[in-house]
């Protein structure tokens, strides 16, 4: 088997290496995130995508993220820097506070490619503290024998410095480096290979290709540290291409970005958000697809929705909304957990999945994964009186909530149909509703599918549909099971409710 060497550090004159000698590991059967395909293609490489360990240690994913044990070097993906950096909203940002830091970022898709078959490489950077040259430089971990003969390793490494005709490293701004140029960058070797001496050759790609035909790539990325105290570093659109076709890496933070297009407010691409995200007045939330995951912010527990309305008109299609790791921490109001929350609006809610969105098994009364409600009401006062809002939720699937999967409360008008909607079972921790409707809601329930909702203490009961003092309901053509009480009807109101199953 083919030996996958990682670069630990690099020739003494370097910039941004050191000379610590690679060690020899095994190469794993990794899972390739994004290959190069026929013409110029872009993946987005965020902090889920990356695997953090520390330096000496054998790559265990397709983007492995090394730091140096016990120093300060640090990576994050980040917002900016700049308004606009060169792919996206965000970059990859490299800090290494003091000369022993190392930090470097690696990808081991491309392992096999030819060095012949390359005809672009670059990447963008921006410098926030440094001095001199110093920046973060480009590597390519190559076996210069190829696969067919055994032995053999260096890491070919582009730095700026010596690539003066494309200008001196600024702070404070993007810079591109081509680290192709028709063949005539200047690179160095870590290590001494045919036609290049190790660490104080600088030579040109072209060089190094025509006097290593059949070296091939190991891995591919970007290193900083070893001497660079004080030098932080975003890096974004990391380029390979190889016969006429590309893959541009864009380094990207985890935050939710959205672009507007006529009544479309477009997620970006898989998020996370530490606060409710509000969607601005008449628009519709399009997922696209992708999945937006609450998390905690710093020093405290995430409050209220995950996704709310902003306006009196709004909607919500084909996002997935989940959480991670919340804190069980109870709160009432607004600060209530809920998944997608309308608050006076009309508008809709479907085709989405509503799923985690809870704190843990967890009793608190909240973690609703849809709720349509408008106020006022109370939950021992009169019900609610209108102008009603109109809602429809169809299409949607919700589970892993932690008390109710779909609630309308209030002068609301819904249509709920076609919905699927698990609880947990049998639990002891939290009485769960599939189907609530409430306080002085009308609704028409239909072809939708309640299960799982069941409480173990004999003081309360679960319901796959519960009417609770509600007004001029109609349910039909559901299916109910392994609910404690498959139709509840509570209080004052009620409605129309056919046997169902």
């Amino acid at each position: 088997m083919k030996k996958v060497i990682l670069a630990l550090g690099l020739g003494a004159l370097a910039a941004c290496s050191d000379a610590t000698s690679p060690v020899n590991t095994a190469t794993p059967n990794l899972k390739t995130r994004a290959t190069l395909a026929t013409g110029d293609n872009v993946a987005t490489v965020k902090e889920a995508d990356v695997t953090r360990q520390v330096e000496d240690t054998p790559p265990t994913d397709s983007w492995v993220l090394y730091t140096r044990a016990s120093t300060t070097g640090s990576a994050s993906f980040v917002v900016g820097p700049a308004a606009t950096p060169p792919s996206g909203h965000g970059s990859l940002q490299l800090s290494t506070p003091d000369g022993s830091a190392k930090v470097f970022l690696f990808n081991y898709d491309e392992s096999g490619t030819k060095l012949a078959d390359i005809d672009s490489i670059a990447y963008d950077t921006y410098r926030s503290a440094g001095s001199a040259q110093q920046v973060t430089s480009l590597n390519i971990q190559v076996d210069p024998n190829g696969p067919d003969v055994a032995g053999g390793f260096t890491t070919l490494v582009f730095e700026p410095v010596y690539n003066t005709i494309q200008g001196a490293v600024v702070n404070d701004a993007w810079q591109h480096w081509n680290a192709f140029n028709g063949g005539d960058a200047i690179w160095w070797s870590s290590r001494a290979i045919p036609g290049v001496c190790a660490t104080e050759c600088y030579v040109s790609w072209n060089t190094i290709v025509a006097n290593n035909p059949d070296a091939t790539i190991l891995a591919f990325g970007i290193n900083q540290g070893s001497g660079n105290g004080g030098l932080t570093t975003s890096v974004d659109a990391l380029v390979l291409g190889v016969s006429g076709n590309s893959i541009t890496y864009d380094f990207e933070d985890s935050a939710c970005h959205f672009t507007t297009n006529g009544s479309n407010y477009n997620l970006d691409g898989d998020c996370v958000t530490t606060s409710t995200i509000i969607i601005p007045p008449g628009l519709t939330l399009n997922g696209n697809g992708h999945t937006i995951t609450a998390n905690d912010p710093a020093g405290d527990h995430f409050r209220g929705a995950v996704v709310t309305n902003g306006g009196t008109t709004n909607s919500v299609t084909n996002v997935t909304i989940t959480a991670a790791g919340l804190s069980n921490v109870c709160d009432g109001g607004t600060d209530r957990l809920r998944g997608i929350l309308f608050d006076g609006a009309n508008g809709s809610i479907t085709n989405s999945t509503v799923a985690g969105v809870r704190q843990g098994l967890s009793g608190c009364q909240e973690g609703n994964a849809i709720e349509v409600r408008n106020q006022p009401f109370s939950e021992s006062g009169p019900i609610s009186v209108g102008p009603d809002v109109n809602v429809t939720i169809s299409g949607n699937t919700v589970s892993n909530y932690q008390k109710n999967g779909i609630t309308v409360n209030g002068a609301v008008v819904a249509n709920v149909f076609g919905n699927t909607v698990t609880g947990d079972g049998p639990a002891d921790y939290i009485a769960q509703n599939g189907i609530q409707i409430g306080y002085g809601a009308t609704a028409t329930v239909k072809s939708n599918t309640a299960s799982g909702n069941f409480y173990t203490s004999p003081a309360t009961e679960a319901c796959g549909l519960l009417l609770y003092r509600a007004d001029g309901v109609k349910s039909s053509a559901n299916k109910f099971f392994g609910n404690q009480v498959n139709q509840c009807n509570y209080g004052k109101g009620g409605g129309n409710v056919e046997a169902s199953n």
